[in-house]
């Protein structure tokens, strides 16, 4: 019926009640979603049902994901930075002794660090914050495993590369990282902690009653649901950051929306390849 359903077009001019109908349709069908489908299914339905830049839901970077309206600027990337891009051995003051600390820390100065540094607040803040979880409820995989969730639906490129190569550091396999950007994990504890994540990038933290008890159904305790709430800021964060930077990947580039097939086992009983 007229009404009843949320406009398809590329316009607001919708009364307040139909406002209000749409919000809640919307939480009861993403709900539904996160529950039965995939992660790429939630964002090719997204994509196809709904106007870009009037979704109250998801921004052009998750849109883009379904390979529908892709930032112009996508096109255009080129190997400089937006944002001046600092080099360590030239820092000075505050900037310098942040650096030192990472470079102590990694043994080297990554380029996100970098862009970063031309606000000592920021580096200082987000190197505190992100210290600060490092020694929560959540352990390194886990960490890890909601970047590459919150990198894959931000299209992060930068992101995504650097949780792929530290989420291998730390210990998570290649069938990890395909199933965490998928927002999907082998544990049920952390899978619930991986879909709860999703919900809260899908919805801007707006989640439903459903999305919190089956996250506790899984196990999740209250103490790791708001650490997943402060994980997925900070690697929103991040993910902003080197949106409007454009920072130059440093590590082996790895781009969103590309996850390859989980490899079939071999067929040949002597070839020795382990497969």
């Amino acid at each position: 019926k007229a009404g009843k359903y949320p406009p398809t077009t590329n316009t607001y001019e919708y009364s307040h009640l139909h406002a209000t109908q749409y919000r809640s349709w919307r939480k009861v069908v993403v709900a539904w979603l996160l529950k039965t489908c995939s992660f790429r299914q939630c964002f090719q339905w997204f994509c196809s049902n709904q106007p870009l830049g009037t979704n109250p839901v998801i921004g052009v970077g998750i849109a883009a994901n379904c390979g529908m309206n892709k930032p112009k600027h996508q096109n255009e990337r080129t190997n400089m930075n937006r944002i001046t891009q600092l080099d360590p051995a030239t820092a000075t003051g505050k900037t310098k002794q942040l650096f030192d600390g990472v470079q102590a820390k990694l043994g080297l100065v990554p380029n996100l660090f970098r862009v970063l540094g031309n606000s000592p607040a920021a580096l200082e803040g987000y190197l505190n914050f992100s210290g600060a979880l490092a020694g929560g409820s959540l352990n390194a995989k886990v960490r890890e495993q909601i970047a590459l969730a919150v990198a894959e639906g931000n299209l992060c490129s930068y992101c995504l590369s650097a949780h792929t190569f530290i989420g291998g550091k730390v210990g998570l396999f290649e069938t990890d990282i395909t199933a965490a950007r998928q927002s999907t994990a082998a544990t049920d504890k952390t899978d619930g902690i991986l879909k709860l994540a999703l919900s809260i990038l899908v919805q801007r933290g707006e989640i439903s009653d459903t999305a919190l008890k089956s996250a506790r159904a899984a196990g999740v305790t209250d103490a790791e649901i708001v650490e997943t709430v402060a994980n997925v800021a900070v690697n929103i964060f991040t993910n902003y950051v080197n949106h409007v930077a454009r920072t130059v990947v440093d590590f082996p580039e790895v781009k969103p929306g590309e996850i390859a097939a989980p490899a079939e086992a071999c067929s040949t009983e002597s070839c020795g390849c382990g497969k």
